[in-house]
Order: structure tokens, then C-alpha cells, then sequence
């Protein structure tokens, strides 16, 4: 299998053929002892985020086997990405130590791709986004940042990042932007518009964007929230994409 250089690095080895093999298994490990003779099923990538406003933290299933087996995921939080057999897969929701759903939908993974998988809305109404992660190298003095408005109660939103005019406006709840070049550098701030009003409704401070990497960022929480709650209030996060494999 040919694989694209903006997306997986390694092939997996013979042990991983096997795990994959058995009838519940769905993830892969990089093995360094390769047999070209047995033939490696089509992967792709995947990290689950937990964007959604509940105060609850949750668990996630791909195809009935539990995802998060390192600790559970709190609103905010990441897992970093897995391996698993491509195609169109079952991802499933639960609060954390239960097994009944609170959300299952059919997620679709594209061979040799890194995709992130956002659970958003609010806990009665969990649902998924599926994006898919770019991992083209930034120029030098470079990052490359993607916005995505995750807050379910917003109006539009804009980001700015002060010192750059790279622009990320005008996003609904769900939309999201192209990954854009902005400048790496430390002690930034960025701000979240409302597009409608002009007011600066929330500010993430002394942010670094490190040379030639690559961020989401999103906005998050309900406008709805009272300003003392620190969890499910109006902000933006963020979150740097690393290839672990």
C-alpha cells in the first residue's frame, strides 16, 4: 500500500496483521518486523475530542470496543490518534464506567487519512463531527491553524489571532475553516467575535504556536452559561495535532 507523506509514516508489521485478524479488533501498532508476504488491511487514523458542554466525562467505542482504555474524557480533552481498519465504522458514546449509549452514528474513515472526531452538542443531544487533519509540512517560521465553531448556542464566530491578518471568520455552529498559515511565535492572543455585534466575546492569552506545527482551535461552550462557569462558558481551545506513529 502506497501511502501519502502528508498523512501515515509507517506500515504495520505481521503482529498487528494478526490483532487485526481476530473478529472484535480494530486498531494496529507500528511494528518494525515487516512481512511484505502478508497483505495489510487499508487503515486510516483517528483521535476522538470531547467538545461537547457536559460537565460529564465520557467514553468512546469504535465498533463495540472501547477507545479510551488510558482514563476517561472529559469536556476538552483528546486522545491522541489510533489506528484502525478503514471504511465506515460505528462510533459510540457513553458517560464514563457505563456501557449504555448516550449517541451511536456510522463514521466514515478514509483510507490512509487522520481524521479527528469531535463529540459536540449538548449531553442530550450528542452527535460527531468528522474532520479530516492535514499534515502537510508548515513553512519555516510557520504553523498552520484550523478553526472550528463548536459551541451549540453560538451566533457566528470569527477568531483572531492579534499581530496576523491570516482570516478565520464567519463560522456557524459546525463550520469550520481550512488549515491556514499563520506565524509561530509565543506570547499571542486570540479572540473570538461575535461576527453580528463585533464584541469580543472570549480571549485565549499567551498562546504559543511552536514553528511548524499544526493546531485546532475551537470554540467552545454555551452562550447560555453563567460567566462563573468555568467548564460550560463561552472560550476557545486548543489543540496541536501530533502524528504518534
Amino acid at each position: 500500500m502506497k501511502l501519502n507523506p502528508t498523512l501515515f509514516s509507517k506500515k504495520t508489521g505481521r503482529s498487528s496483521i494478526l490483532i487485526a485478524m481476530l473478529p472484535a479488533a480494530i486498531f494496529f501498532s507500528s511494528c518494525s518486523n515487516h512481512d511484505d508476504n502478508v497483505a495489510v488491511p487499508n487503515q486510516a487514523a483517528f483521535s476522538v475530542t470531547n467538545a461537547s458542554p457536559t460537565k460529564t466525562p465520557l467514553d468512546f467505542y469504535l465498533d463495540n470496543q472501547k477507545v479510551t482504555t488510558r482514563g476517561t474524557l472529559p469536556t476538552g480533552s483528546n486522545t491522541g490518534y489510533f489506528l484502525a481498519v478503514s471504511g465506515t465504522r460505528t462510533g459510540v458514546v457513553t458517560a464514563s464506567g457505563s456501557t449504555t449509549s448516550l449517541h451511536t452514528e456510522k463514521l466514515k474513515l478514509e483510507t490512509d487519512r487522520f481524521h479527528t472526531i469531535f463529540i459536540i452538542n449538548s449531553a442530550d443531544t450528542l452527535s460527531f463531527l468528522n474532520l479530516t487533519d492535514n499534515f502537510n509540512n508548515p513553512q519555516q517560521g510557520k504553523a498552520l491553524i484550523r478553526f472550528v465553531n463548536l459551541s451549540p448556542d453560538s451566533p457566528i464566530y470569527s477568531l483572531e489571532y492579534e499581530g496576523d491578518t491570516t482570516a478565520f471568520t464567519n463560522k456557524a455552529y459546525k463550520d469550520f475553516t481550512a488549515f491556514k498559515s499563520v506565524t509561530a511565535k509565543t506570547g499571542i492572543n486570540l479572540n473570538l467575535r461575535n461576527t453580528a455585534t463585533n464584541a469580543i466575546v472570549a480571549t485565549l492569552p499567551n498562546v504559543e504556536l511552536k514553528n511548524q506545527q499544526i493546531y485546532t482551535v475551537w470554540a467552545k461552550g454555551l452562550v447560555a452559561a453563567a460567566p462563573t462557569d468555568t467548564l460550560q462558558r463561552i472560550g476557545i481551545k486548543i489543540t496541536r495535532l501530533v502524528q504518534n506513529f
